[in-house]
């Protein structure tokens, strides 16, 4: 499995990321989403290749504090960044990744409208009630 990807979409040992349009195994898509927490997407890996009959892609991720994989799908867990990676298992380390980016929920202002408007609301009830 692969390292954390480094400066310039480069990993540690020195290989590069699939990027579109490139001759690679294999190609993750997306290649970048923003999730929220408990947020799920799926992943697809596609393999370019005619004599690969196996077809085994080993998911992984760089941060499984952020988020977690299993067979392409993507589980936001906390706020942060992490690369998902799918792996041709073949033995030629081809692999492609998609980066994800957890962010915090924001309260919706209609929601949050309504809350103050009801507030607001019972105070006047009870300054006004006789």
């Amino acid at each position: 499995m692969r390292s954390e990807l480094g400066e310039m979409g480069k990993f540690q040992n020195g290989s590069t990321a699939n990027d579109e349009g490139s001759n690679n195994l294999i190609c993750v898509n997306p290649k970048n989403i923003c999730l929220k927490k408990d947020e799920i997407f799926n992943l697809t890996a596609t393999i370019y290749s005619e004599n690969f009959n196996d077809k085994l892609i080993i998911w992984s991720t760089s941060n499984p504090d952020v988020a977690t994989v299993i067979n392409g799908e993507v589980t936001a867990k906390a706020i942060g960044k992490a690369y998902i990676y799918a792996e041709v298992l073949d033995g030629s380390g081809e692999c492609d990744y998609c980066c994800v980016d957890v962010e915090e929920q924001k309260l919706n202002k209609k929601v949050g409208q309504f809350v103050f408007d009801c507030k607001i609301g019972k105070i006047f009830k009870k300054l006004f009630k006789r």
